[in-house]
C-alpha cells in the first residue's frame, strides 16, 4: 500500500535503479519502467505474503529484471527452440512410473556442486543465449569429472559457429538455439574457453582462429529418454553427472529467491538450463531438482533455483534433457 504513495514509489525505484546500475533513454520510458515496477514489487509482496502463511513453498525478491514485463524477460534472457529432431514423443506420454514416484523416498541431498565439478553462474544477459550456455555448463563439468582442471567454456564460440538456422540455432540476436545442432557441433569441433573467445551478447560471425583453439571435448552426448521421465533423469545424473535441460520459465520463476519453486507452467519449453542434482525439502515435503542457471548470481539463491521434482515433470524439466560422456 505504502507504494501507492508517488515519494515512497520513486524512493524505492531510484534505489532499484542504483543497485541494478539502470538507466534509461527518456523521461517517457523511465515513467513506463516504474509503472512496471511497481506492478512488480506489489506481486512480489503478494506472493511473500503466501510464503509466509505456508501457502507457497518458495519466497520472490526484487531481482535485476523487476522493471521488465515477464514477457520481455522470456524475450530477452531465454532462447529455447523446442526440439523436434529427436522428440518422437511428447512429455505427457511419460511413463507410468514417473508420476508415480513415492515422493521422499530417496530424502538425500545428491548435489553435484559438492565435487568441485560444477564452474561459477555465469550471466547470459539481455541475449538469448541460454542454450549455448547450458551446453557449455554441460561440457565443463563433463570435462572436469573426466580429470580434467576445471575452465569456463565460449557460449559465444557456440552462438557464432554452431549457427544453422534450418536446425534451429538462429544466435542469440534472433531467438536463440536448440540442443540437437548445438551438441553434434561440440562433439564435431570441441569447444575453446571463455578467456580466448569471450562472450558479447550480441551475435557475431564465426572466429575461426579462436574456435581452432580447442580446450574441451566430448566423445558422444544423448538425449534421456523416454522423454519426460524424471526418476530416469534422476538416474541419469546420479550416474553420469549433471545434464542440460530445457524448461518453461514463468513469471514467478523469474522473481524466485529460496525454497522450492512450486507454480504450473502454462507453456513449452522456452529456457535451458543445467540440472546439477536434486534432493528433498522436508518443511514443504516436496522432492526438487538443483537448477543452475544463467541469469548471473543475482538471480534466485546465488544463481540456483529449487524446482519441484515428481509433480508430474513440472515445467517440463525431463522433456528434453541431454546428458555428454
Amino acid at each position: 500500500a505504502a507504494l501507492e504513495d508517488e515519494e515512497v514509489l520513486a524512493k524505492k525505484f531510484a534505489e532499484f535503479q542504483t543497485k541494478f546500475q539502470k538507466s534509461y533513454a527518456t523521461e517517457e520510458e523511465s515513467e513506463k519502467r516504474k509503472l512496471i515496477f511497481k506492478e512488480n514489487v506489489l506481486k512480489v509482496f503478494e506472493h511473500n505474503v503466501k510464503a509466509a502463511t505456508g501457502r507457497s513453498s518458495y519466497t520472490q525478491h526484487i531481482s535485476q529484471f523487476a522493471d521488465m514485463t515477464t514477457d520481455e524477460i522470456i524475450a530477452g534472457v531465454t532462447g529455447y527452440f523446442p526440439q523436434q529432431e529427436y522428440r518422437q514423443h511428447n512429455a505427457s506420454q511419460q511413463s507410468a512410473a514417473n508420476s508415480q514416484s513415492n515422493v521422499g523416498k530417496d530424502s538425500w541431498i545428491y548435489d553435484w556442486r559438492s565435487t568441485h565439478v560444477v564452474t561459477p553462474v555465469q550471466n547470459q544477459g539481455g541475449c538469448g543465449a541460454c542454450v549455448y550456455f547450458a551446453a557449455a555448463a554441460l561440457i565443463e563439468t563433463a570435462w572436469a569429472r573426466h580429470g580434467h582442471e576445471a575452465v569456463v567454456l565460449s557460449p559465444q564460440q557456440l552462438n557464432d559457429c554452431a549457427h544453422d538456422d534450418a536446425r534451429g540455432n538462429h544466435g542469440c540476436e534472433h531467438g536463440g538455439g536448440t540442443f540437437v545442432p548445438t551438441f553434434d557441433y561440440i562433439k564435431a569441433h570441441g569447444l575453446t574457453s571463455m578467456q580466448n573467445y569471450p562472450y558479447i551478447a550480441k551475435d557475431a560471425n564465426c572466429d575461426h582462429n579462436k574456435e581452432s583453439q580447442v580446450v574441451a571435448r566430448i566423445n558422444s552426448w544423448t538425449p534421456i529418454t523416454p522423454h519426460g521421465n524424471e526418476e530416469v533423469l534422476r538416474q541419469t545424473i546420479e550416474k553420469n553427472g549433471p545434464a542440460a535441460v530445457a524448461i518453461h520459465v514463468s513469471d514467478g520463476w523469474t522473481k524466485y529467491k529460496q525454497g522450492v519453486f512450486d507454480e504450473p507452467c502454462a507453456g513449452g519449453r522456452n529456457h535451458a538450463v543445467l540440472a546439477v542434482g536434486y534432493g528433498y525439502d522436508g518443511p514443504s515435503n516436496k522432492d526438487y531438482w538443483i537448477v543452475k542457471n544463467q541469469w548471473g548470481t543475482g538471480f534466485g539463491d546465488n544463481g540456483y533455483i529449487l524446482m519441484r521434482r515428481n509433480n508430474n515433470n513440472m515445467c517440463d524439466i525431463a522433456g528434453d534433457a541431454v546428458w555428454v560422456d
